[in-house]
């Protein structure tokens, strides 16, 4: 009688742990509101990653007439090519948050209004996932 009321309460017990055990992934961007053309500003990026350790890759694309550098990249690498910047770990660190951050250049004879989108791709249990982001409208004022 014990056996079987272990056999039964236990998964009940288990299975709630295994399907949500994982915290759910979630992704900050900080970008200023408004910047002057020419001038230069930081986004920093907040990466809540709970326990994933897996190979991951944090990408946005930024329009024309902006660049980018990285200033913080922690352990992940750094690249930035045809308007797009990567970051990629082979491995994330063991922290539950990763802070990186990177700087952008604005052409001097830029001005408007613009978005940055973007996504940050991991692995999940053999499977890949990602969590889609946008950022907030910055403005650049000539």
């Amino acid at each position: 009688m014990i056996k079987k009321l272990f056999y039964f309460l236990i998964p009940g017990f288990l299975l709630p742990v295994i399907l949500f055990g994982q915290a759910k992934i979630s992704v900050k961007v900080d970008v200023p509101g408004k910047v002057e053309a020419g001038k230069e500003f930081i986004v920093n990026v907040v990466i809540q990653k709970g326990t994933l350790e897996e190979f991951s890759r944090f990408q946005q694309e930024i329009p024309a007439g902006l660049t980018a550098s990285a200033v913080n990249s922690g352990t992940a690498d750094f690249s930035f090519d045809k308007q797009r910047l990567r970051f990629i770990w082979l491995k994330l660190p063991a922290q539950e948050e990763i802070n990186i951050s990177y700087k952008v250049m604005v052409d001097e004879r830029l001005k408007g209004e613009f978005t940055i989108s973007g996504e940050f791709s991991y692995v999940e249990n053999d499977e890949r996932k990602s969590v889609e982001l946008k950022s907030g409208p910055v403005i650049i004022q000539p």
